[in-house]
């Protein structure tokens, strides 16, 4: 809301807000000595006036508040007054209240209104430049405005740079003014030049002045055209804001009410000229605000308040009291340039949330470089002995801010020296909410992510950690704050941290570390000189000092006294920047020797011990990395193996497949053969899975890993759905058992169990008995408890009792049997070791799913089969998601009117599961799937695509012929029944009722001789 402040002739203001009116006097003593215009000392004088205590007790209240967001005041005042520097008053408030506070002048005149829609995107700017050198005039330099204008652009966030098109420069003269205007069709139209008061007018380059009339001729014919009215004018002109001396009270600054009748909505003037040092920043302040949706006068508020904090402790410059800004009216609250002004609302946020002041100096060339090096990685950790100094921090903010200068991300600064994390949070919650208003925050997710962060920081800083839009920059995070680490490592956000020192638990989580200046190295000195060099410049991995010693303690000591090398507690480093610098200089020979000597560095006495504790998985990674690249086949064999023996033993399918498929099977053991097997059957693709385990051969294979074979390649049969599969999956079972006869238990045991709970699994699933079953796996699970480690197997188990006991309920069994069903999932999910990979954590989810259907709360089971899709997606069991989401898709369309009803989304899921049709329970969604469509298109009167659909069933069921029994068979009758139904042969009917033993007997059940009968029987 506007408050509006008129000018009463007994010296004061009337106040009025909404329905309030108060009368606020001025001491008259003191106005009567207080200049009428900006010069020296005016400025002082008119904050003195607003200390005064009857005036600053009202001012201080009007501007101050909890709320966030700009107090503007509209100043109405007769033309003696227009000249005065009202604005100065702001100086009286508290620097915190200087950016909040915006004035507007008002003028008389008529103001023909301009729809926010009518203004366009991007944000262009016209530069109409008029002559720089005239008889009886001082001389400009209009390029060196011109550039200090585009290099203000420049400097923009990226996310604003977007919004603000190249500025659009013109000398021109009157003649081509028009078509100028119409061609560049500006929003902000700058007049830059000479300007006279009697008469009004701006010196054009031809010799012409160019009156108020005259623009405002120009502006209206060109917008007739081009549809187009600038939005703003910004008059950059010596004495062109100022009212004629000459002009009888209350007329109105010609060009002001001229530009008001055609449309434009506000104009920017100064009351004295702006210094070239300061005006590119001004420029580049408003040009920031205007494209972020700010009012020009909330945009020169801002721009002010820049300028105030740099130049009132000096006390000698009063720049900042002149921009001015003019209207008839009171400019619209918000512009909605486009839907990209969020990122660049979030990036002008982020640099007022700084506590820190910073100095205003630009990067130079090696900090841009820096920076934009820093872009391109997702974690950066700068090591600095002085982190907590106020000069490496604010070196440090600058580089870190500057990353918004060259990406979209919003930077977020945490200063951890004097607090605990939650505090630290806690705090800058608090600080956001009270910097943050509706055109910084337009959707609100910030304030609420803010309200979270206050209420629980924990909860807020995990949410907060989960933008990708967001890079957290930390000052000395806690180390042992771990709820704080695990939300940024598990996180989307960027994280720049500056700390004395790297800790050797971090080198787990690919942070690249930097300096924040590189010492400068010794004259001549050249790194590539070091044979070593060029391997750390490549290390993916801090190597321990005493490995780099081993092999050559001369050349590490040379690299770290010249900058090349960093200790830290984490290990040896090179800089980040340094690293790079290097790189580029390589040869493809020399980068394979650089990584054959990284790999070496990683392979001395102290990183094999690390591997012996157990080492990091980013440690295991970094040396198959090197292997690789430096071409070293038995380091090859040797790192790859190392890696997918963890993850192996993690259960984490895709990792080991993609580990596999980087080596040679020649040069690993032949029992990877069977790992690969099983990963290939576990992330949905058995043929892969058989191809792999039909090529492991048996004398290469001792007993434990034959039978491992054996248990896969039953799983791969039951799974299938061809003809046999049922016998041969349990003969192979079979022979499991029989080969682990003999052996030790200490190592045949797991493997043992594993077999067992897949014949329950038959029993369950193939037999269709979950009543025999349950004791089996209940036998398996409490087996299971007694060995360590073996949670990942104790929840495989209990999912599959848990659907014996929903399978057992629902055939009419105990309703209690739901309640231990429940039981079992839960220690399930308390079984399961943290960040697992395994896709049994998906496949809970979606048993709880299952589970809240039988139980009829539909809202629970759409939670559950949503959480199967995101754990899905995280432990890339894709076949799970796909299923999950074909669920999630009928649902959606449930009660749906077959008129309405399309088949492309159907089409779109099948898309997404055919990948995985050949495991036997995609087959059947497909199936049921396809079934659920044909019944759509029928009731719809659409044969010849219900038709297709049943087609598409047929063929899923003949590539399947064990699906025979159970809820099979109504598969088999609904589809055969539908075909016929949509035009199929009768004699295909009669066939199946030949076929299938079963199907007579089925029919007289159900009541169904007849086809139709049969389908509605199905549904």
């Amino acid at each position: 809301m506007t408050t509006n402040l008129i000018w009463r002739d007994d010296v004061g203001w009337d106040v009025i807000r909404g329905g309030d009116r108060r009368h606020v006097p001025i001491d008259a003593a003191f106005f009567a000595a207080a200049p009428r215009y900006l010069e020296s000392q005016a400025s002082e004088r008119y904050r003195q006036l607003a200390n005064s205590p009857n005036y600053l007790s009202w001012w201080a209240d009007a501007c101050g508040g909890e709320a966030p967001g700009i107090r503007r005041f509209a100043v109405h005042t007769p033309a003696v007054h227009w000249e005065r520097p009202w604005e100065a008053t702001i100086a009286s408030l508290g620097e915190a209240r200087w950016s909040d506070v915006a004035m507007v002048r008002l003028v008389l005149g008529e103001a023909k209104g301009v729809a926010p829609q009518e203004i366009g995107a991007p944000l262009r700017t016209m530069l109409l430049q008029g002559q720089e050198v005239a008889e009886g005039l001082q001389g400009l330099d209009l390029v060196a405005e011109r550039t200090a204008l585009e290099h203000a652009r420049a400097q923009l966030d990226a996310a604003v740079q977007a919004l603000v098109s190249p500025i659009e420069t013109r000398q021109i003269g009157q003649a081509d003014l028009v078509a100028a205007l119409i061609e560049v069709k500006p929003t902000i139209l700058w007049l830059s030049g000479h300007a006279t008061a009697d008469p009004p007018g701006f010196l054009l380059v031809d010799g012409h002045w160019l009156s108020p009339d005259d623009l405002a001729a120009a502006v209206k014919e060109a917008a007739q055209a081009s549809g187009r009215v600038p939005l703003y004018v910004v008059l950059w002109a010596c004495k062109t804001g100022l009212n004629p001396r000459f002009a009888a009270p209350r007329a109105a600054p010609p060009f002001v009410a001229a530009l008001a009748s055609v449309g434009v909505s506000a104009v920017l003037a100064t009351l004295a000229p702006l210094a070239d040092d300061i005006a590119p920043d001004f420029a580049a302040e408003v040009f920031t605000a205007i494209a972020a949706g700010r009012p020009l006068d909330h945009a020169v508020a801002r721009a002010r308040a820049k300028l105030m904090a740099s130049q009132l402790p000096a006390g000698e410059r009063y720049d900042w009291a002149c921009p001015v800004t003019w209207c008839v009216d009171a400019p619209s609250d918000e512009i909605e340039w486009s839907d990209a002004a969020a990122s660049a609302q979030r990036q002008s946020l982020a640099r007022r949330l700084v506590v820190d002041p910073l100095e205003t100096a630009e990067l130079d060339g090696a900090g841009v470089a820096q920076t934009g090096l820093w872009a391109q990685y997702r974690r950066i950790w700068v090591v600095n002995r002085s982190a907590s100094s106020f000069q490496v921090r604010s070196e440090w903010l600058v580089r870190v801010l500057g990353l918004q200068s060259v990406t979209s991300q919003m930077v977020l600064t945490f200063d951890f020296r004097d607090g605990t994390g939650r505090n630290v949070i806690r705090d800058w919650a608090k600080r956001l909410m009270r910097q943050t208003d509706g055109f910084d925050d337009p959707d609100r997710r910030l304030r609420k992510l803010a309200f979270v962060l206050s209420e629980d920081p924990e909860s807020g800083w995990h949410a907060l950690c989960d933008h990708e839009t967001m890079t957290l920059a930390l000052i000395e995070p806690a180390e042992k704050e771990p709820w704080l680490w695990k939300s940024l490592r598990d996180g989307k956000a960027s994280a720049i941290v500056l700390a004395k020192t790297f800790p050797a638990e971090m080198a787990a989580y690919n942070w690249k570390v930097e300096q924040l200046a590189d010492p400068a190295p010794l004259a001549g000195f050249d790194p590539l000189q070091h044979p070593i060099a060029p391997a750390l410049a490549i290390l993916a991995y801090p190597a321990a000092e005493s490995d780099l010693a081993a092999i050559d303690a001369t050349q590490v000591e040379a690299l770290k006294q010249n900058g090349f090398l960093v200790q830290t507690r984490a290990g040896c480093v090179m800089p980040l920047s340094r690293a790079m610098s290097l790189v580029d200089e390589f040869g493809p020979d020399q980068l394979i020797a650089a990584h054959r000597s990284a790999f070496a560095m990683l392979d001395g006495m102290a990183a094999r011990a690390k591997l012996d504790e157990g080492a990091s998985e980013t440690l295991l990674k970094a040396r198959l990395h090197h292997a690789k690249a430096g071409g070293d086949p038995a380091a090859l064999s040797t790192s790859a193996q190392q890696l997918m023996k963890r993850y192996r033993d993690e259960r984490r399918a895709s990792a080991l497949l993609d580990v596999f498929t980087q080596a040679d099977p020649r040069d690993i053991d032949e029992a990877w053969k069977v790992s690969a097997g099983w990963a290939h059957l576990s992330v949905g693709s058995p043929t892969d899975a058989m191809d792999w385990l039909d090529l492991a051969q048996d004398d290469e294979l001792d007993p434990v890993v034959q039978a491992n074979k054996r248990e896969l390649i039953a799983e791969v049969e039951k799974s299938s759905g061809a003809a046999g599969s049922k016998e041969r999956a349990r003969s192979a079972l079979d022979e499991a058992l029989a080969l682990l006869d003999g052996a030790p238990d200490d190592v045949a045991k797991p493997t043992r169990l594993r077999i067992q709970h897949d014949l329950a699994r038959l029993t369950h699933f193939i037999d269709g008995d979950p009543c025999a079953a349950i004791p089996q796996y209940e036998a398996v699970y409490a087996s299971w408890v007694t060995l360590p480690h073996s949670g990942l197997d104790q929840a495989i188990t209990l999912r599959n009792l848990a659907e014996a006991r929903m399978m057992l309920a629902g055939r009419g069994g105990d309703d209690a049997l739901f309640d231990a069903a429940s039981d079992d999932l839960s220690r399930a999910r308390d079984s399961l070791p943290p960040n697992t990979g395994h896709t049994v954590a998906a496949e809970l989810e979606y048993v709880a799913g299952r589970l809240a259907l039988r139980r009829r709360d539909k809202e629970a089971a759409t939670a559950f089969f949503q959480q199967a899709r995101s754990v899905g997606l995280a432990t890339n069991h894709l076949m799970l998601v796909a299923i999950a989401e074909a669920r999630l898709f009928w649902w959606h369309i449930e009660g749906q009117p077959a008129a309405e009803y399309d088949a492309a989304p159907w089409a779109a899921r099948v898309a997404a599961l055919t990948p995985f049709q050949g495991h036997a329970w995609t087959a059947r969604v497909m199936i049921d799937g396809h079934l659920r469509s044909a019944r759509y298109l029928l009731d719809g009167g659409l044969k010849r695509p219900a038709a297709a659909a049943l087609s598409a069933a047929m063929a899923l069921l003949d590539a399947n012929p064990a699906f025979d029994a159970g809820s099979d068979r109504a598969r088999i009758i609904a589809t055969y029944a539908g075909l016929l139904l949509t035009g199929g042969d009768q004699a295909a009917w009669d066939a199946m009722l030949i076929r299938f033993d079963w199907a007579a007997q089925w029919i007289v059940d159900h009541n169904a001789a007849a086809p139709e009968k049969a389908w509605e029987a199905t549904r």
